[in-house]
């Protein structure tokens, strides 16, 4: 018997409910704002404030909640912080404007920009309102580019991340 170390990283891994990937974005639908459960930073109203008669309608999901799935079908856009709703966004196919608590999470959120599917709003200490409405007009005023968001989103994050992990540890398992 030999000692195998597998290491499963990496955006084929992450483990989401694959029902993510039934949703259907919507450009006219609504914006979500998560800043992750109970908000520490308190962004969301600073979010809220800066997006004041947007002419559409604005979700804030605050507090613990089951799923963010149902807001994020049928949605616009997610003003969030990096984490788990990040992806859950990507897989929904929600464009995302992203906020993070520490400098390890915006490169990840630039990394996120960089693959087309969300805009880095830089660390939560820095958070500008005036910056967050400035990227939230110039994204829901070009559908072409939201479009691509949308689709670059849905093909990194494709909600598979579970079936994979089962069946890497079923491989390891068959192989001992």
């Amino acid at each position: 018997k030999s000692d195998v170390i597998k290491v499963l990283s990496g955006i084929d891994y992450i483990m989401i409910d694959p029902q993510f990937a039934q949703c259907v974005p919507d450009f006219n639908g609504p914006i979500v704002i998560g800043m992750g459960g109970t908000d520490p930073h308190e962004l969301t109203p600073q979010a809220l404030v800066a997006l004041q008669d947007i002419g559409r309608e604005v979700m804030a999901m605050n507090g613990h909640w089951e799923s963010i799935k149902p807001a994020l079908d049928g949605a616009a856009l997610l003003i969030g912080a990096l984490g788990m709703t990040a992806y859950e966004a990507a897989a929904a196919g929600v464009p995302s404007l992203l906020t993070g608590w520490s400098p390890d999470h915006i490169m990840t959120a630039e990394q996120l920009e960089a693959q087309g599917c969300a805009q880095s709003l830089g660390l939560w200490l820095d958070f500008d309102g005036a910056l967050l409405r400035d990227k939230v007009d110039a994204l829901l005023a070009d559908e072409l580019t939201w479009k691509k968001m949308s689709d670059a989103g849905k093909h990194l994050v494709d909600g598979g991340g579970v079936i994979r992990v089962v069946d890497a540890l079923e491989q390891l398992h068959d192989s001992a």
